[in-house]
């Protein structure tokens, strides 16, 4: 049995991608302290695709999920949203290609594994005051009958 099914159906999906890029990060800043030999490469490329896959497979659901049921623009906001997601893959790789210059793969590593980090926690602090003001928002739009 694979793991993602069962971690899927106990997470939010926003945690869940949220979850993915902290330890996709992580993944890649401990690629830093290895030895720079065949295998490492392979290492890398394999888990930066699956932490990359996964990302993309997680932000389909989102999407999925912020469409709903019945919804008549559903196939352009699928489309709108989901091209949305390969803006981060392009410019980072001009930030790499920039981190290479002075610092060579470990530059690179650093560079991507340092802004995973620094853009999902700000993700998550906005997510946060996102649901907080969805809360009050939800709290104010009662029918009059239902206000204390």
């Amino acid at each position: 049995m694979l793991p993602v099914p069962v971690i899927a159906r106990r997470l939010r999906l926003r945690s869940f991608y949220f979850d993915n890029g902290i330890v996709g990060c992580l993944f890649t800043l401990s690629l830093v302290i290895l030895p720079h030999t065949t295998f490492t490469l392979a290492l890398a490329l394999f888990g930066g695709f699956l932490f990359q896959a996964l990302s993309f497979a997680i932000q389909i659901g989102t999407v999925f999920e912020a469409n709903g049921p019945d919804n008549p623009l559903a196939a352009t906001t699928l489309a709108f949203l989901t091209a949305a997601t390969i803006i981060p893959v392009t410019y980072l790789m001009f930030i790499d290609g920039q981190a290479y210059s002075p610092g060579g793969i470990v530059g690179t590593l650093f560079a991507d594994a340092a802004i995973g980090i620094l853009t999902t926690a700000a993700a998550i602090l906005l997510a946060k005051f996102d649901s907080t003001a969805a809360r009050a928002s939800e709290g104010s739009m009662a029918p009059p009958g239902e206000q204390s």
